[in-house]
């Protein structure tokens, strides 16, 4: 057991508990919502993306404002309490960032703390068409690192989910390091599915426990991995604050939209005419102002572009087959309003109109009256840099 070190600030001093969070970051630790983006596991940010926040190539875009934020902070209480008549476990908001000696690279920032003294409780929202993706009663992925962290980190016995699925469910999971209370609940449950009748003393068993879901077993490997995953994730952040930027190799940059995001607003500014000419497999070296070296591999170059614009091809031509059977379709359907297939649905509807407005002609509007444009009506995302093809034309 590593020592424990409790973080103090006030419950109600948000810009405090960042503030520790922050110093925690900084001396190289990931939170338990940063892991699953760590380990490639947050769909909506990717390990390269978290990296440059980290590394400060890039600030990250602030979605405290976002509603499904407002929201999920809104509702964790009620979930907590939810949690807690359900199960019958008491639990308690708790004014500490917790870090252990064993765990050098993560802290942990627990929703609640469970008054048993053995278990912790994370509370989730989530819209019912994101639970869909997970219909043998799982979860997210990056909720499992999570609790993983908070696991490690906290030295627990056991974290309970609790997802709250606006207006359809209350979701209740269990991830436990005790293998035969996994065993157990998950005995019971298959029998009770299976329509199998429980002895006298499994129903009165069942009967304290069927408020969950689910029960997953997290063996020491596992939470010694999340260590590890911090561990060399960290040392890539160092190694990127010395300037090292190929601790990340190209062929671990994904197609995500956050690491499109992150290089958009990460890299520099591109110098005028500063054409680099790649025909051949050699390596070339680009010297540029004497500031900054270059090395690409022309054939990797020339095999990305090939493989982009043969992409193109196939999704113009997908998208030529689509239109044709949309076409088709639309023709079958004629007066009526919906087709029902095994497995899908199609409706032929009438759709809205969308209106739209010339910017050109609100500011000739405005100009001509020699008024200012109110502020809002307007507005302009940040420049960024993003990627064009233009195709050499073939010689006839």
């Amino acid at each position: 057991m590593g020592e424990i070190i409790r973080h103090k600030f006030d419950l109600n001093d948000k810009p405090g508990w960042l503030k520790i969070r922050t110093e925690l970051a900084n001396q190289g630790r990931l939170g338990g919502s940063d892991i699953g983006a760590a380990v490639g596991d947050n769909p909506y940010k990717s390990p390269y993306a978290l990296w440059c926040e980290m590394v400060g190539l890039y600030e990250p875009e602030d979605i405290s404002d976002k509603e499904a934020i407002k929201q999920g902070v809104m509702f964790e209480a009620a979930v907590a309490e939810r949690f807690a008549k359900e199960s019958g476990i008491g639990v308690e908001e708790v004014p500490y960032i917790f870090t252990n000696s064993d765990a050098p690279h993560l802290f942990a920032t627990p929703d609640r703390l469970c008054l048993d003294g053995e278990s912790g409780l994370e509370c989730k929202t989530a819209k019912e068409i994101v639970m869909k993706k997970f219909p043998r009663g799982d979860f997210p992925q990056q909720y499992f690192d999570q609790c993983c962290c908070y696991l490690k980190v906290t030295e627990r016995k056991r974290w309970y989910i609790a997802i709250l699925i606006y207006g359809v469910a209350f979701n209740i999971y269990m991830m436990t390091t005790i293998k035969e209370e996994a065993d157990r609940f998950n005995y019971l449950k298959t029998k009770v599915d299976g329509g199998e009748i429980l002895t006298p003393e499994e129903s009165e068993e069942w009967q304290k426990q069927n408020w969950l879901v689910a029960a997953y077993y997290v063996d020491k490997e596992a939470l010694d991995a999340v260590e590890l995953a911090a561990a060399n994730f960290v040392h890539r952040v160092n190694e990127g604050k010395k300037g090292n930027m190929d601790v990340w190799p190209i062929e671990e940059i994904d197609g995500s939209e956050s690491t499109a995001r992150a290089l958009a607003y990460s890299n520099p500014r591109p110098k005028p005419s500063s054409v680099v000419t790649f025909d051949s497999a050699e390596i070339y070296g680009v010297q540029d102002d004497g500031n900054a070296f270059v090395d690409a591999k022309g054939d990797e170059v020339c095999r990305l572009v090939a493989q982009r614009i043969e992409c193109d091809k196939t999704i113009k031509m997908r998208e030529k087959e689509k239109d044709e059977c949309d076409n088709k379709l639309a023709a079958i359907m004629k007066d009526k309003e919906k087709f029902v297939v095994p497995g899908c649905s199609v409706t032929y509807k009438m759709v809205s109109g969308r209106e739209t407005a010339s910017v050109q002609a609100v500011k000739a509007y405005f100009e001509a009256k020699g008024e200012k444009i109110p502020d809002g009506m307007i507005t302009k995302s940040d420049d960024y840099r993003g990627i064009r093809f233009y195709p050499s034309r073939k010689k006839a």
